[in-house]
């Protein structure tokens, strides 16, 4: 048995909902007005074309940020959300730059 392509890509936006409800507690509407009031923008670097959305949320207690392409929140990840450790990379980038 092999399911229809229309019928898997249902089954996986269904899938990504229940997950999105179940972590963040957001639905479709939430999203959308998460989106708008950034004007469907990242947070970070302002794009409005990047490879996937992420919803950036706090580790510890869960609570959503906002909405960020898929490299910001993948840099916050390796910087471990630590705006201490940004500080002293975007120091570092600074006293660099002419190199």
């Amino acid at each position: 048995y092999r399911a229809k392509p229309e019928t898997k890509k249902k089954r996986v936006i269904n899938q990504i909902r229940y997950e999105r409800k179940k972590k963040y507690g957001l639905t479709d509407d939430d999203v959308q007005r998460l989106s708008e009031s950034q004007n469907f923008r990242c947070a970070i670097c302002k794009t409005d074309k990047p490879t996937r959305w992420h919803i950036d949320h706090c580790h510890k207690t869960n609570k959503v940020r906002a909405i960020l392409c898929h490299n910001c929140n993948v840099g916050l990840g390796f910087f471990q959300d630590s705006p201490e450790l940004l500080v002293t990379a975007s120091k570092y980038l600074i006293k660099h730059k002419e190199i």
